[in-house]
């Protein structure tokens, strides 16, 4: 049980950060012998406590070894008031009147305290003392215990910031921030650039029938003049006179 007031302490002197829910007080001070009202919220976690058995606040005084049970916890199922956090737990009792004055850690478990209510292990009560740092009950903010505090207790706001209890009963509460996802800068559109046509290709040459010899005189009536010789000169040999070879 020493362990589990150990991590309770630790995690109270750290603000809570680190996954498990807390238990906050009706009033920033209190003092040996008053009625203390505390209550928190939590989820359901390992739904084993459920079956465990009643469940009670103990008081771990800071010097003191063993812790002193003050009184039965309510649990309640209240899905309503905080979806993410159903269950609600709430206890008051009366602080011994022989209670050292000083910060001290309020504990609820089972009567052998080896089970927990979902992940709220416990949180801060100052007694004959204030508190080493401002209590802001993270409640919702429709609890029916808000009526009854003191203006100016403080509660978490829906944006994270601190409210009194004044505000709230009065309806002065800020909207809950929406995010927005960051707005991207326009892609840079291309300039439209026209490409210049490609170039006809060029004519090709025209095959000229021209000697490169004859400065580009026509080959064919050459042609046709050295047949028309050639014949004359066969037809001339045939009808003239023949030479007999004795």
């Amino acid at each position: 049980m020493s362990v589990v007031a150990a991590v309770v302490l630790a995690a109270t002197v750290s603000g809570w950060a680190g996954g498990v829910d807390t238990l906050y007080p009706a009033r920033d001070r209190y003092e040996p012998g008053q009625q203390v009202t505390v209550i928190g919220y939590t989820s359901e976690g390992d739904t084993d406590w459920r079956a465990a058995g009643p469940m009670y606040a103990w008081l771990w005084p800071f010097d003191e070894e063993k812790p002193i049970r003050l009184g039965p916890v309510e649990v309640l199922d209240r899905p309503a008031l905080d979806p993410g956090r159903p269950v609600r737990v709430a206890a008051t009792f009366r602080l011994p009147a022989d209670v050292t004055p000083g910060n001290h850690v309020v504990e609820v478990c089972n009567a052998t305290c080896n089970a927990h209510v979902g992940w709220l292990f416990g949180g801060n009560l100052a007694v004959g003392a204030s508190p080493p740092d401002p209590v802001v009950r993270d409640w919702p903010l429709t609890d029916p215990a808000i009526r009854w505090l003191d203006d100016g207790a403080l509660l978490m706001g829906p944006n994270g910031e601190p409210l009194t209890a004044a505000d709230v009963r009065a309806g002065q509460i800020p909207e809950p921030a929406v995010a927005t996802p960051a707005t991207l800068p326009a892609p840079e559109r291309p300039s439209r650039v026209t490409a210049a046509p490609d170039p006809e290709p060029a004519p090709a040459p025209a095959r000229s029938t021209a000697r490169p010899d004859r400065g580009g005189e026509p080959l064919l009536p050459w042609l046709l003049g050295g047949v028309a010789l050639l014949a004359v000169s066969c037809w001339a040999w045939r009808l003239g006179p023949r030479i007999t070879v004795r």
